[in-house]
């Protein structure tokens, strides 16, 4: 059994979605990755309304049919290469990174420009070395601590039924 959650900068869960294996009540026009993202998408609306905005990262198979740059394409690129899109019917901008793997992060707030200077250690130069991030992945990774308490508190109380 598996979960997707949608949670604040300090650990509250927006919303959660339980799901164990196949699931036929997703919308077979846009997928089960693309039912996902519209329903965590509804919530997005609802926070936004309310003046708050959201930024978090989309696993690879969630992401099919978006403009951007396919992941197995960006996976043969060099560190700090980017590509975004936006969709400003629900005002939500897609930007796909590549450092150690390629990440997308979707936001409603943070687009892709102005970039960042990201520092990464590099084994075969024997140093640290600087890539260009994207906006919205360096605001993510610097709130991603939010993320990281519900986890954490999801394991430390979970209830056995």
């Amino acid at each position: 059994m598996g979960a997707i959650a949608a949670a604040t900068t300090l650990g509250y869960d927006l919303q959660f979605y339980p799901y164990a294996g196949k699931d036929s009540s997703y919308n077979k026009d846009i997928g089960r990755g693309g039912s996902v993202i519209m329903n965590l998408s509804k919530a997005i609306e609802i926070i936004e309304r309310k003046w708050n905005c959201c930024t978090g990262t989309l696993r690879a198979n969630r992401t099919e049919n978006t403009p951007l740059i396919a992941i197995y394409e960006m996976k043969e690129v060099s560190r700090g290469i980017s590509d975004a899109a936006n969709d400003n019917k629900y005002n939500v901008t897609l930007v796909r990174w590549k450092d150690n793997k390629v990440v997308t992060v979707p936001s409603t707030l943070y687009e892709e420009d102005p970039m960042k200077r990201a520092s990464r250690y590099i084994k075969d130069k024997g140093g640290r070395v600087y890539i260009d991030q994207s906006n919205a992945t360096s605001v993510y990774n610097r709130h991603m601590v939010g993320v990281d308490r519900l986890d954490q508190n999801i394991s430390n109380y979970m209830i056995n039924l």
